[in-house]
């Protein structure tokens, strides 16, 4: 049981995620089920009185029912433990006691049969022990892991301060009200400006009106004036002659 103790342990201090944990504590239990089935097999071999095997005799005993009985309890058992360890267990020795081996000098098949029964009991033991170190062992988180943690959280800090700062935008719409606001200024100022022009083209007009006036009246006036002249020239001219008659 080395390597399902040694995966199980790491499982226990390195495994964060809870689902996988609690797979593990599945597999440990479907182990120990079956671990409980081969004990009822051996059981039965001793309440039977075993096979009268004489000790010290090789593999084939117990029979092939009984082996190949127990053998597929050993795989269900040994898929389990592959999962729960994830594959450190695989080179283990079998979970379940086998009976195709050979019985040691002095030993009978109701002897084997009963410290087969003891050992698989010991496995029950030590296998709810490691089922006790995933439920309480809190897992640590790596180094590696904690670097990540650390990055992601200065992303999504990053992340939120510019979801921020894209929510507070929108809500800054002064440079709209300050180019409506331009636009209004010189319309405003065109009106003002517009009666002054006419004013001044009124008094350009004006000023144009009084002029020509001034300038009908002083020809009016030269007019006058070399008519006048006209006048005494004749009148002075008409005087000579009468002077001359």
């Amino acid at each position: 049981m080395h390597g399902l103790e040694k995966g199980v342990h790491l499982l226990a201090t390195q495994e964060t995620n809870q689902k996988a944990r609690n797979n593990a504590i599945d597999m440990l239990n479907g182990v120990i089920n079956d671990i409980k089935s081969g004990i009822d097999v051996w059981n039965k071999f001793v309440k039977s009185g075993g096979r009268s095997t004489k000790p010290g005799s090789f593999g084939g005993w117990a029979g092939f029912e009984m082996d190949n009985q127990l053998w597929e309890i050993e795989l269900e058992a040994r898929d389990k433990a592959r999962q729960a360890s994830n594959g450190h267990s695989s080179l283990d020795t079998p979970l379940v006691s086998q009976s195709n081996v050979k019985l040691d000098e002095g030993q009978g098949d109701v002897d084997f049969a009963q410290e087969a029964i003891s050992a698989m009991e010991d496995r029950i033991k030590r296998i709810k022990s490691l089922i006790d170190a995933i439920k309480k062992t809190k897992p640590k988180k790596p180094a590696a892991a904690k670097a990540t943690g650390a990055a992601k959280k200065s992303t999504t800090k990053k992340k939120s301060t510019q979801k921020k700062a894209a929510a507070k935008k929108p809500a800054k719409k002064k440079p709209t009200k300050k180019k409506t606001a331009k636009k209004k200024a010189p319309k405003k100022k065109a009106v003002k400006k517009a009666p002054a022009k006419k004013k001044a083209t009124k008094k350009k007009a004006t000023k144009k009106k009084a002029a020509k006036k001034t300038a009908t009246k002083k020809k009016a006036a030269k007019k006058t004036a070399t008519k006048k002249k006209a006048a005494s020239k004749k009148s002075t001219t008409k005087k000579k002659k009468a002077k001359k008659r």
